[in-house]
């Protein structure tokens, strides 16, 4: 039996890097393997594959602007800089009811775009830099920052 937990209250912190998105397909993506045109575990916060969709998360660090100068003549880029909110609850995320809705519906009443990103211990939501202000308002008011 899987136990379904309702969140009243939630927390959140700031993840210290911001990132950049990047999509590509998979064969793109072999290529770039195979000539190590980026370091994963240093550039790479997070990766999704979904058919001949490859997302790239990477990010923004001193230092690594060669790889995004690669990356942007291989795949198709936002050019917007995201912010990433980590969201904290002492259950996996696969057991959340209700999240996505109580966070997207105040940032949608105040015209706020996001990009939910879920793994297993994680659930990320990405900000772009111009929405920022606002979206952290929202959160001190709705989360534990």
């Amino acid at each position: 039996m899987v136990l379904k937990y309702r969140m009243d209250r939630f927390s959140v912190s700031m993840i210290p890097t911001c990132v950049s998105l990047y999509t590509c397909s998979r064969d793109v993506f072999a290529t770039m393997l195979v000539h190590r045109y980026y370091n994963i575990q240093q550039d790479i916060l997070s990766i999704s594959f979904l058919e001949n969709e490859i997302t790239l998360y990477v990010k923004v660090l001193d230092g690594n602007e060669a790889v995004h100068q690669v990356l942007r003549t291989m795949c198709t880029h936002d050019p917007r800089i995201y912010h990433v909110i980590d969201i904290h609850e002492d259950i996996p995320g696969i057991d959340h009811i209700g999240i996505i809705y109580r966070i997207s519906k105040r940032f949608v009443e105040k015209d706020i775009p996001i990009l939910y990103l879920n793994t297993y211990g994680h659930n990320l939501v990405l900000v772009s830099e111009d929405h920022m202000e606002k979206a952290w308002d929202v959160l001190q008011e709705i989360a534990y920052v």
